[in-house]
């Protein structure tokens, strides 16, 4: 009874997830996600993420209490906003204000959600008692179901870790409910796709994630060692996913509803590019309400909108929206 019960709460949180991405984003005024990077750390060095030859090669930043106070000061005017992620291409948790800025952000905007996405090493019990009181949704990115692939995927030996602590959050249903374990379907997990589902399931948790994507073709070796293989079977239902995503979506609204800020305050378009070649603005410079409407931003959508992508757009690249792999989920 109790998976069938986590089905309806994945369902509705799948639906609710694809009427946001459904809204009328000609009308977007403001991003209603806004997604943080307060340190650009990350303790796992997953094959399908480029973090350990991108992100984890730059200075160590932190975002200031300077800047996240006047990000919270423009939150909290404006109506079209609903949600706060503290994630973005890091290990939120490693920041040791972030308890802190999540209640900040729930005194300021008790009525806005607010959102943290983890790898979940981090998350024993004492301190999942803060997290759970501030926020609304804890994404654990898990993405294996057994200790060999788990060391194969992240590099690291934090599986045990992770289990005992997902475990241990089983065993508050307010906790439980608030939470969805992560898993990214690759050549090195495929086989346990329905264990890992069916398992966290009867546990209590939502489950959720989709076919790995090559990042805009930022992960390394990505065809040779990561890419799922592509029987007939396969090719057909991606076929028909490319197919299906234009007809729900005519293009891909991340550029519509979302702003990526990364610790130094630098605006990006995506949660897929790692380059840093892409910078729209600094938010140390410019409000994010000026940064949603400059030129730059205006001159994507209208591609976009056009479905006219060249090499001057990084979603010319992008296989996740384009290749339907966003309805693998």
């Amino acid at each position: 009874m109790k998976k069938y019960r986590t089905l309806l709460r994945e369902l509705q949180y799948k639906n609710g997830m694809l009427s946001m991405l459904k809204t009328d984003i000609k009308k977007s005024k403001f991003p209603k996600i806004v997604v943080l990077q307060t340190i650009n750390r990350c303790n796992c060095a997953c094959l399908m993420c480029p973090y350990s030859y991108t992100v984890a090669n730059e200075n160590e930043s932190r975002m200031s209490e300077e800047t996240f106070n006047n990000i919270l000061d423009q939150l909290e005017k404006e109506d079209e906003f609903e949600s706060l992620f503290f994630a973005f291409q890091n290990e939120p948790l490693l920041d040791p204000r972030i308890i802190e800025w999540a209640k900040k952000f729930k005194e300021r905007l008790p009525n806005k959600r607010l959102e943290l996405v983890s790898n979940g090493s981090m998350l024993k019990p004492e301190l999942a008692k803060e997290v759970y009181k501030y926020f609304d949704l804890v994404h654990i990115s898990l993405n294996a179901f057994s200790d060999e692939s788990y060391q194969k995927i992240s590099r690291t030996k934090h599986y045990k870790r992770i289990f005992d602590n997902l475990i241990s959050v089983a065993t508050f249903p307010e906790q439980q409910k608030k939470t969805i374990v992560r898993f990214i379907c690759q050549k090195a997990n495929v086989d346990e796709k329905k264990d890992f589902y069916n398992f966290w399931r009867k546990k209590g948790f939502m489950v959720f994630g989709f076919d790995v994507n090559d990042r805009l073709k930022g992960v390394r070796d990505f065809d040779n060692k990561i890419k799922l293989p592509l029987d007939t079977s396969k090719k057909i239902k991606m076929f028909v996913l490319k197919h299906l995503g234009k007809l729900m979506l005519p293009t891909c609204s991340i550029p519509f509803i979302c702003v990526y800020i990364k610790a130094d305050g630098g605006v990006v378009q995506c949660f897929n590019d790692w380059s840093n070649e892409n910078i729209i603005e600094n938010i140390n410079d410019k409000k994010i309400k000026e940064i949603f409407h400059n030129d730059k931003y205006k001159k994507i959508r209208k591609k976009l909108l056009a479905d006219k992508l060249d090499d001057s757009v990084i979603c010319s690249k992008c296989d996740l929206y384009r290749e339907g792999i966003w309805l693998t989920a």
